[in-house]
């Protein structure tokens, strides 16, 4: 699954229920995440911006910083994606069909989630996704 960072800063600020259960069940490698270098730089911008802002304990950002960059699964970037009206956002199609992904995950209600789909890669909130997973 490719994980938007909108999600990554949800987890950080409010450790909610659902994206809680997404990272322990990534950290318990029942799921994957895959990141490009693009994506990657983008978590580390959100990361530096939280810490800077005293939003977030630096501790907590350190450990999942350091569990993205040793456990999500690294994609080459490949693809040219320009299907969201954010050109931000296609990054993170690029590396859902780079790395064909079965879902990317999101919070965005604007850009990504209308879209739905990009080639095999269903897009959905967290909550659409712990549904779908729990019914498997």
């Amino acid at each position: 699954m490719v994980v938007d960072a909108n999600i990554l800063v949800s987890f950080l600020l409010t450790e909610g229920e659902t994206i809680s259960r997404l990272i322990d069940w990534w950290e318990e490698e029942k799921i994957q995440v895959l990141v490009n270098d693009e994506i990657g730089v983008e978590y580390k911008q959100v990361a530096e911006r939280l810490i800077n802002r005293r939003l977030v304990d630096p501790g907590k950002v350190t450990a999942l910083m350091g569990n993205l960059e040793t456990e999500a699964v690294r994609v080459p970037s490949t693809s040219v994606v320009a299907k969201s009206a954010d050109p931000k956002d296609n990054r993170y199609l690029a590396c859902a069909i780079d790395g064909k992904a079965d879902y990317l995950i999101t919070g965005d209600k604007k850009h990504l989630l209308p879209l739905q789909q990009i080639g095999k890669t269903k897009i959905v909130s967290p909550a659409e996704f712990v549904k779908l997973i729990s019914t498997r």
